[in-house]
């Protein structure tokens, strides 16, 4: 009998449905490339080997690698956008 606790996974994505995320790099597709300031929705979360994350670019379903995105911040989430890396420096220290 196997304890749930004790099992071992392949993938656990630490994204669920409802989570507002930021982009970290520049994502890239076969027509271009797409790099926003704006906070993003977890629309879905992809099967367990893919460990991809949907959101919503400009009105389409796309779905993301989790590398790609982060949890956006308490401050990001006041700023209701993505904050620079000193914007971030900033708002930790105050």
């Amino acid at each position: 009998m196997t304890n749930i606790s004790n099992e071992v996974t392949t993938y656990n994505s630490d994204f669920i449905v409802g989570d507002t995320v930021v982009i970290k790099t520049p994502l890239e597709f076969v027509n271009g490339t797409y790099d926003s300031d704006e906070l993003f929705i977890v629309q879905g979360v992809c099967g367990v080997r893919s460990g991809g994350v949907t959101i919503l670019i400009n009105g389409q379903r796309t779905t993301v690698a989790c590398c790609e995105l982060r949890h956006a911040s308490i401050a990001e989430l006041n700023a209701k956008r993505r904050l620079t890396a000193i914007e971030q420096v900033l708002a930790e220290v105050s």
